[in-house]
């Protein structure tokens, strides 16, 4: 997990990360988001039962939309 790596460093050394440090949506913190998602809205494991059934390029969607679910995530 380099970019959680680096993120940790940043903020070790300089007391905050930059945007750069993540990686983009292939690395390892935008996995982990993805699957954050998943879990609480489409699988319903989340706070509430309800599953969602969306194509993997909707979830950005789901979370700007859904504050509750973007707070869990």
């Amino acid at each position: 997990m380099p970019e959680l790596g680096g993120i940790a460093a940043e903020t070790l050394a300089l007391d905050t990360s930059a945007d750069g440090a993540t990686g983009g949506a292939d690395s390892d913190l935008g996995k982990a988001t993805e699957i954050a998602t998943l879990v609480e809205a489409c699988y319903g494991m989340g706070s509430t039962l309800a599953i969602e059934t969306v194509h993997v390029r909707e979830l950005p969607r789901l979370r700007a939309q859904n504050v509750g679910l973007r707070a869990a995530v």
